[in-house]
């Protein structure tokens, strides 16, 4: 039996010499990074009385801050014949800065016993799988974009979003992101991509933009969807501009009107939004002045339409 052991991102194989223990024996393992939070802990715990063995494990992730981690985990005790060996898995959910049992008081009968396959060269082998798919923060959850995806080798479809000229990058499933995308659409079907990215890009805003392109539902203030929306052009994802838009109308319609937010939404396709601020004005001469500073060649069909619109139908101007 060929477990998935393999497919999870995140591994760490223990080896064991139960013959040279008495009581109870520990050992810790330091695990680099999960779900982007560093110095997570592995615990393993051996209780041996005289020839039984009870084995449990805990694990504790690194950090400081308020936050969940959702994973999906396994544990494998290797036997010598593989359709022999134990082998489960279960969901957790994470608090930083907690314990919690990955095994608990698993038994092993007869394991010195080298006829039954659990020993080889004296060693017990247990394997532990760690696959952290969503963060819970501010009362959201995020998709993790941190670490590799479950099984990322065999469906080859991961793409790598690499700052170029440094190790930032974010991991993301190349199937999501081509529907949304042209741009991720052109990568080759069923086989891992690499994007390189400007090397002055502002990852926070990336990491943003790419979760509300998995559909996640984030709240920002003005500035920072403004951002997102020059993200979202850049990476050609259509869909997030939209929901920034929306957000826009919705949540800041109150603000004033400048020639800055119509300019903006000119050269961002954001029909809703231009409407809004175009309906804003107080005169003709303030229309005049915006248009001035506009770049009508690169204007779109649908922008010139709703200036017009305005011009026509704007009956308090002057």
């Amino acid at each position: 039996m060929t477990t998935d052991y393999y497919k999870y991102p995140i591994r760490v194989n223990v080896e064991l010499k139960p013959a040279n223990y008495q009581g109870l024996y520990h050992t810790t393992f330091q695990i680099p990074s999960v779900a982007g939070f560093h110095d997570s802990i592995l615990k393993v715990y051996l209780n041996r009385h005289e020839e039984i063995f009870v084995a449990s494990a805990t694990i504790k992730l690194g950090g400081s801050k308020e936050a969940l981690v959702r994973t999906r985990c396994c544990v494998e005790i290797v036997n010598r014949d593989e359709k022999d060996s134990a082998f489960y898995e279960k969901e957790c959910v994470f608090e930083l800065g907690k314990e919690y049992f990955l095994m608990e008081n698993f038994s092993l009968l007869n394991i010195l016993d080298e006829e039954e396959g659990w020993i080889n060269n004296g060693e017990l082998k247990i394997e532990f799988g760690i696959y952290a798919y969503a963060i819970y923060e501010q009362n959201i959850w995020f998709f993790n974009f941190h670490d590799n995806l479950f099984d990322a080798k065999d469906i080859n479809q991961t793409i790598l979003l690499a700052k170029r000229d440094s190790n930032e990058k974010l991991e993301c499933n190349k199937q999501l992101l081509a529907i949304h995308s042209s741009t991720f659409g052109k990568c080759r079907p069923y086989t891992n991509s690499r994007v390189k990215l400007l090397p002055d890009i502002d990852m926070d805003i990336l990491y943003i933009c790419v979760q509300m392109a998995h559909g996640v539902q984030i709240r920002c203030d003005a500035s920072t969807l403004n951002y997102v929306i020059q993200m979202g052009q850049y990476l050609k994802l259509r869909s997030v501009q939209i929901y920034c838009e929306r957000q826009l109308i919705h949540e800041y319609s109150h603000l004033e009107v400048t020639s800055k937010k119509i300019l903006f939404a000119f050269r961002h396709d954001l029909y809703r939004y231009l409407n809004l601020n175009l309906q804003k004005l107080e005169s003709f001469k303030d229309f005049q002045e915006v248009l001035k500073k506009a770049d009508i060649q690169m204007m779109s069909t649908e922008s010139m339409k709703l200036c017009i619109k305005s011009f026509v139908g704007n009956e308090k101007w002057e």
